[in-house]
């Protein structure tokens, strides 16, 4: 049967007169294997509905329940964002989230407001009790600072609770960076010595 019908697959210019007539055919007058071919290779995609969309999930759901073993229990992962419920006083959870919206940043699929939020958050929870912590600080401050920008592009303005929020953050961020502690280990940081 392949070779019967290998002219379908033939370009038109290599084709016979003969194999050009078969599109002249009515359809209830071919062969039924032909049909089944002519079916195949014409067969176009069609945009699912959402309706249709969820029914397909929803079976290979079941198809993968049912494909594995009895015994075994099915379990379904939940991505829920548990960021604003989190302590930002433990500086773990700080670096660990801190680490993640950075990551959503680079990737471009975030959600700036969100940010705003969680990183509002860190920032007023954060205790400062040294220098690794303070640098820490000054981090979020300055990824909050510019994800408020970024809300501003997205919205055309910053609002007015916008603009104090980032005018707060400045202070706090200009208050971090005074301290005398961190002007020393900047200094430390860019002496010619530690470049050698």
């Amino acid at each position: 049967m392949a070779q019967k019908y290998s002219f379908l697959f033939k370009e038109r210019e290599e084709m016979t007169p003969d194999e050009r007539r078969w599109k002249w055919v009515r359809k209830d007058a071919m062969p039924v294997e032909l049909i089944d071919i002519i079916d195949k290779l014409s067969r176009k995609k069609v945009k699912k509905t959402a309706d249709e969309r969820k029914a397909d999930k929803q079976v290979k759901a079941t198809d993968a329940v049912d494909e594995g073993e009895e015994g075994e229990d099915y379990t379904t992962q939940i991505n829920a964002r548990t960021d604003l419920l989190l302590d930002y006083t433990v500086i773990l959870n700080v670096r660990e989230r801190l680490v993640i919206l950075r990551q959503e940043r680079i990737k471009g699929k975030f959600n700036a407001n969100f940010h705003v939020q969680v990183l509002t958050k860190m920032a007023t929870e954060m205790k400062v009790t040294d220098l690794s912590e303070s640098r820490l600080k000054i981090e979020v401050i300055i990824l909050l600072i510019g994800t408020l920008f970024q809300t501003a592009k997205l919205a055309g303005c910053l609002n007015r609770d916008q603009w104090l929020t980032t005018s707060t953050q400045v202070s706090q961020l200009m208050d971090l960076i005074t301290t005398e502690e961190f002007k020393k280990a900047l200094k430390e940081a860019h002496s010619p010595e530690s470049y050698k």
